[in-house]
């Protein structure tokens, strides 16, 4: 019996050791998560620092984007400011010679006219 008791004792022994551990290791394992927590933290600001960063290089293309836009836009501008002005001095040099038929009709009334 005192063989029994002491063996009986010495499993005791072993399973208050074996649930020792296993309530060390489940505190490790909460303060390992916890200690985990500001470094997720510290991603999601990375995270978040970086699609800052990335907004702010995509704002100056869109900019540029804007820029390029505007210079066609004064590009046809000035390109339909020539045309016209092409237009119209074609339209003056064909109006020239309807001037100068009437000048010579009167030449010819005048000289027609004794």
């Amino acid at each position: 019996p005192k063989e029994e008791a002491k063996e009986e004792a010495k499993e005791d022994k072993k399973v208050d050791k074996a649930e020792e551990l296993v309530e060390i290791e489940a505190k490790a394992e909460v303060k390992e998560e916890a200690a985990a927590e500001p470094a997720k933290e510290e991603v999601k600001e990375e995270k978040k620092e970086e699609a800052a960063a990335e907004a702010a290089e995509e704002e100056p293309k869109e900019e540029a984007k804007e820029e390029a836009k505007e210079d066609k836009k004064v590009d046809k501008a000035e390109e339909l400011v020539e045309i016209e002005a092409k237009a119209e001095v074609k339209e003056e040099a064909a109006a020239e010679p309807i001037k100068q038929e009437p000048k010579e009709e009167k030449k010819e009334e005048a000289a027609a006219e004794p």
